[in-house]
């Protein structure tokens, strides 16, 4: 019950205009993004640092306008090869995770 309603907290601390471009989910000891963060297709900055993750889901190909991903301090071990589609991504910090390689595509990224 505990890990429901602190999801529940979670996705009510989205913001409830689905335009917003700037999104902060830091330190709040994630494992996993809610689905709803997807829904966000405007979003240019996403922050998810000092979490839990150790992955991020193939669905962040879906953030097409992210231009800024910061995911430093979590336990992420490799990067879906999604993250290569995002075209408009200029600043990627995956600094303290656990990352043993990168996905080959990453160089496509300018």
């Amino acid at each position: 019950v505990a890990a429901e309603d602190s999801q529940q907290a979670l996705k009510d601390s989205l913001p409830v205009d689905k335009k917003s471009k700037v999104i902060d989910l830091s330190a709040r000891d994630l494992v996993t993004l809610p689905s709803e963060l997807f829904e966000y297709s405007q979003m240019e900055m996403l922050t998810l640092r000092k979490n839990r993750i150790a992955s991020l889901p193939a669905e962040i190909g879906q953030l097409k306008q992210l231009r800024m991903l910061g995911v430093s301090e979590n336990n992420i071990i490799e990067l879906p090869v999604e993250i290569c589609s995002l075209e408009h991504l200029i600043e990627l910090d995956l600094r303290k995770n656990k990352l043993h390689r990168l996905p080959p595509e990453i160089g496509r990224i300018t």
